[in-house]
């Protein structure tokens, strides 16, 4: 299948996929975003220098064919010329400092309706704090209604 499709499949519309490599039971997808500059969220500033990957970020995303699928986001390293504030690429489908996309984190109540932490935490292969946290969050806002810090 080819990258486009399989982007499309996923529903990553701001990253183009690189590579997809099987690990045991794992997909790793290796991406980049698709625009080369980001403008900087504070001033607006539209004069950027990308000043290189300092790291790679592994990111939970939802499931496909039965498998856990994990998204390689590199950490791309931003300079604005206008405010001189250094920042990192923001990525639309993950929250700053987040493990998993917000996509993936929309789903985890799903599994805790009926069933304990702990099991639906075996189901999704997540930490059970994680799935604790996802279900007190959509129980304060209520089930079936979209969670505001999921979808920003």
């Amino acid at each position: 299948m080819h990258a486009h499709f399989t982007s499309l499949l996923l529903n990553l519309k701001e990253l183009t996929i690189t590579n997809i490599v099987n690990v045991q039971d794992d997909f790793y997808i290796y991406v980049q975003p698709t625009d080369y500059l980001q403008v900087y969220p504070q001033c607006e500033g539209k004069n950027v220098i990308r000043k290189g990957t300092a790291y790679e970020r592994k990111v939970r995303h939802l499931p496909a064919f039965g498998r856990c699928v994990y998204l390689l986001l590199p950490a791309i390293r931003m300079s604005c010329n206008q405010c001189g504030a250094s920042f990192v690429w923001q990525y639309a489908c993950v929250a700053p400092k987040k493990r998993y996309t917000k996509q993936f984190e929309a789903t985890i109540p799903n599994h805790v309706v009926g069933a304990t932490v702990t099991h639906a935490a075996r189901q999704t292969k997540t930490p059970a704090t994680t799935v604790e946290r996802a279900s007190t969050c959509s129980r304060r806002h209520g089930f079936g209604k979209r969670l505001p810090y999921l979808y920003q």
